[in-house]
């Protein structure tokens, strides 16, 4: 059941973020179309899990073809880890 909960507030965690830079305006540091669209931070809380890798992938395709910079982190299926990678994207 925790790994379940994880796994939908990380999807949640992603959507919000996708959701977040794709409705910012065009401006001179967001070029929109081809160019570079920012950076999308995704924290993945553990890379050997079969299912989060097959998302890892394919998240990380789409999101390169939209024209965005993508850095996945492992949490190694550590909260504390984490929470740290999570506050390094923040900053």
């Amino acid at each position: 059941m925790k790994k379940f909960i994880a796994l939908l507030l990380s999807a949640m965690m992603v959507m919000a973020l996708f959701a977040g830079c794709t409705s910012e305006p065009a401006d001179e540091g967001n070029k929109g179309g081809d160019g570079d669209k920012g950076t999308i931070g995704v924290c993945i809380y553990k890379f050997d899990d079969a299912f989060m890798t097959t998302y890892r992938n394919n998240l990380q395709t789409i999101l390169e073809e939209k024209g965005y910079k993508v850095s996945v982190v492992d949490g190694n299926n550590d909260q504390n880890k984490q929470n740290e990678q999570i506050d390094t994207f923040i900053t």
